[in-house]
């Protein structure tokens, strides 16, 4: 049945009069495919409206948008004059911002503006210079994150080819870190060698540390890192040598039977059979039963799970640089995150004003700006590589400890909630100021009424509660205050948690 098409072109002339040229070209591109010359000439009024908008939005500074919109007038092969001179222009945008990238020594992020450039059909000759500057410079970094520093060397110096002043200042800098990096690790391999050949394992753990930080991705030096580790784990096992008066045990807790004794250790390491740590001074076994204590004076973990009935879990991590990678089983970062992100990706670095700053010598931005070394300000968004994203909280004015939220929905290995960054102290309660916060259970009769908190804090011992009134700990009364052991279980009049220690120890 015959049908006229005078009523759709009137729709989309009204479409086009109210701004909206993609509604337009939905009603006419039927038509305009079976010839219909009003409708082919509506069409061209399309793609002059979709220039429109891309000309608004190149003003206000909206360069996605504008591409986006040539694009669509493009795609419509009307052939409009004024399409050429706009690609022009938004091609110029592409182009300086990708080489203010390599500029600030960001090849990454000019290999991610690149592709972008390339999915929009630009063809420009210094685009592909500037590709290849780019893929030579992040090889250079993966072949340095191996240890392959003459490789390196000869394709960092490749893409500085390929950049004149001042587009190689970022080149410049990382050829300097380049040579600083193989310089510490020319002289820190021997020590590794030697330590592996007296079977000197602490001495090895510690040389391959070094390395690992200049070459993160060695193969032979994380594997034999591995075996070092492996190596000492018989060691730190609990001994029967009574070095110490069995006596000396502090109030303990039941782990199950193992003998009597005190845990001597070389090197604190924390036991999946008897779920406790052994080190010096860490732990003692009381004589004829299966009881273990922390004793006086034992140094801390460098982490801890804290189990909040009700709350959730925390991961609570107490050194002052803590490092931030990929779970995987040959990795050793403190916070493992499955995700796509390296074994070794960043750290963060509390200095001792209390400022956090975060560094990285792989793909990581801040609120979107790509970085290598930056200070982290509340609410600031991390994202390590192309997707894991943190966003770091500093919620107490009176405490530099931090706070690092799961944005992305990528997870740890435990099940937790957050990250704490602990300082001095850590505020359980209710409130804004609380680093874990409580329900508000608070009488609604009383709305002035001081908010709940518990003050989780470090002592010369270890670690300490400050609790308002009476509380028990694994079962023991106390009140106001009271030294932790680890492991341990709190109960307090308003809620229950737990302290778990895991990893080696401060």
């Amino acid at each position: 049945m015959f049908f006229s098409p005078w009523l759709t072109l009137r729709q989309a002339r009204e479409a086009l009069r109210a701004g909206q040229p993609d509604e337009a070209q939905r009603l006419l591109l039927p038509y305009a495919a079976q010839g219909y010359r009003k409708a082919q000439r509506l069409v061209r009024e399309v793609a002059r409206a979709y220039l429109d908008r891309a000309e608004r939005n190149l003003r206000a500074d909206q360069v996605d948008a504008a591409w986006t919109e040539l694009l669509a007038a493009e795609a419509l092969n009307t052939g409009e004059p004024r399409a050429l001179p706009l690609r022009g222009t938004l091609t110029s945008y592409g182009l300086n911002g990708a080489s203010t990238a390599l500029e600030t020594g960001h090849p990454v992020h000019a290999l991610r503006l690149i592709g972008v450039l390339r999915g929009r059909g630009v063809r420009d000759a210094q685009l592909h210079q500037w590709e290849d500057v780019a893929r030579s410079w992040v090889l250079a970094a993966e072949q340095a994150n191996r240890g392959d520093f003459g490789p390196a060397k000869a394709n960092l110096a490749a893409a500085a080819a390929g950049l004149a002043p001042p587009r190689d200042a970022g080149v410049a800098r990382q050829r300097v870190d380049l040579d600083a990096r193989e310089e510490r690790f020319a002289r820190s391999m021997p020590h590794l060698m030697a330590a592996a050949a007296n079977e000197d394992w602490r001495q090895v753990v510690e040389a391959a540390d070094a390395i690992l930080t200049v070459a993160p991705e060695h193969r032979e030096v994380r594997t034999l890192r591995a075996n070092a580790w492996q190596a000492l784990e018989p060691a730190s096992r609990v001994s029967r040598a009574a070095e110490e008066p069995a006596a000396s045990y502090a109030p303990a807790f039941a782990l199950g039977a193992v003998g009597g004794g005190i845990g001597i250790a070389a090197r604190p390491t924390w036991h999946r059979e008897t779920a406790a740590y052994v080190g010096p001074r860490v732990v003692a076994a009381k004589p004829g039963t299966g009881e273990f204590a922390v004793l006086p004076g034992a140094p801390l973990p460098a982490q801890f799970l804290l189990w909040v009935d009700g709350v959730g879990g925390y991961l609570v991590c107490l050194g002052e640089r803590v490092s931030l990678g990929q779970a995987t089983a040959d990795a050793l970062p403190d916070v493992p995150i499955f995700a796509p992100i390296a074994g070794l990706h960043a750290e963060l670095v509390r200095d001792e004003q209390g400022g956090y700053l975060i560094e990285s010598a792989r793909e990581t931005t801040v609120n979107g700006t790509p970085t290598t070394r930056s200070v982290l300000r509340p609410g600031d968004r991390v994202t390590l590589g192309t997707c894991c994203q943190l966003v770091f909280h500093r919620p107490a004015a009176v405490s530099n400890t931090g706070r690092l939220e799961l944005a992305s929905g990528h997870r740890l290995p435990w099940a937790v909630n957050e990250v704490l960054l602990m300082d001095q102290t850590l505020i359980l309660g209710t409130g804004e100021q609380a680093h874990v916060r409580l329900p508000d259970d608070r009488d609604p009769d009383a709305p002035d009424a001081p908010p709940y908190r518990v003050i989780l804090h470090r002592s010369k011992d270890g670690l300490a509660l400050k609790c308002p009134g009476k509380f028990r700990v694994d079962n023991r009364p106390a009140t106001d205050r009271a030294d932790l052991p680890l492991p341990a279980s709190v109960q307090t009049d308003r809620f229950t948690f737990t302290l778990e220690p895991i990893g080696p120890r401060l």
